[in-house]
């Protein structure tokens, strides 16, 4: 028997919804030469990041092969959390180094855990959760101010847990 859901319809409408966060700038990201490298560490990531690239308009990013199928086994990791740093990313940075990507960006199998890392001279820094809560606050409050000018902000909100670093509170005093 053929098993339908409802989630196709889901789907659809959440990276629908996710176009009105495109930057306008296409023609900036089409031109773009970043090469970003993506591993799901053998989970269900791969289909819903390939579908967020489309959405985005970015370039296909470079899978690692040997990661990219959901396998329970993970056969490639000794631990599948990307959060565990470089030795959860080996996979990753190899792949990312043969094929001159300086970015690197993985979930955990259920893709519910999220780990960066970037090339820099001196070899691989991956990120913190703190330090990647900090990139992204500040990335979606520019953005919402590019498409919101006229928002007071006053009227913005940033929330962090209690374990977050102070930085977005320290964010949010500094731009009122």
């Amino acid at each position: 028997a053929v098993v339908s859901t409802q989630s196709t319809g889901v789907y659809d409408s959440y990276y629908e919804n996710l176009k009105s966060f495109v930057a306008q700038d296409r023609q900036l990201k089409s031109s773009s030469t970043l090469k970003v490298t993506y591993t799901p560490m053998h989970g269900v990531g791969q289909k819903f990041m390939e579908q967020s690239f489309e959405t985005f308009d970015l370039k296909p990013f470079i899978s690692v092969p040997l990661q990219c199928v959901p396998d329970p086994e993970f056969p490639t990791v000794t631990f599948p959390n990307p959060e565990e740093g470089k030795s959860a990313l080996n996979l990753a940075m190899l792949e990312a180094d043969a094929n001159g990507s300086p970015l690197i960006i993985a979930n955990d199998p259920d893709s519910d855990r999220l780990a960066c890392a970037e090339k820099l001279p001196t070899g691989w820094k991956v990120f913190n959760g703190n330090e990647l809560g900090a990139i992204l606050g500040s990335v979606s409050y520019q953005n919402f101010k590019s498409f919101n000018p006229n928002t007071p902000n006053d009227k913005l909100y940033m929330v962090a847990s209690t374990v977050s670093s102070k930085f977005l509170r320290s964010m949010a005093e500094k731009e009122g």
